[in-house]
C-alpha cells in the first residue's frame, strides 16, 4: 500500500486544480473515445482496426486510473484508523 509520505503526496495531487481540470477530463475523454471505438464495427474502425480486447483493456486501465488513487487512499486511511483504534484499545486494556 502507501507510506504516510506517499499518501500525503497523493492527497496533494488529487486536490490540485491540474488533477481536476486537466488530468481527469483528459482521462474521461480517452475513455469515451475508446468506448466509441469499441462500439464501431471492424470495417467502421478503418485501416487501423484494433483488437476489441485491446480496446477493452484500455477502457479498464483508464477506469483504474480514474478510481485507483482515490479508492487506494480511502483504503489507506481506513487501515490507519483501524490500527489507531486497535492501539488505543490495547492501551486501554493494558494500562
Amino acid at each position: 500500500m502507501f507510506t504516510q509520505d506517499e499518501a500525503d503526496q497523493i492527497r496533494r495531487l488529487i486536490g490540485t486544480a491540474a488533477w481536476r481540470d486537466v488530468v481527469l477530463p483528459r482521462l474521461r475523454q480517452r475513455r469515451e473515445a475508446a468506448v466509441n471505438q469499441l462500439i464501431l464495427t471492424p470495417s467502421e474502425r478503418g485501416p487501423k482496426d484494433e483488437d476489441p480486447n485491446c480496446i477493452r483493456g484500455r477502457i479498464l486501465e483508464i477506469d483504474y486510473l480514474l478510481k485507483a488513487f482515490v479508492s487506494d487512499l480511502e483504503i489507506y486511511d481506513h487501515n490507519q484508523r483501524r490500527e489507531e483504534l486497535a492501539r488505543q484499545q490495547f492501551l486501554a486494556a493494558n494500562p
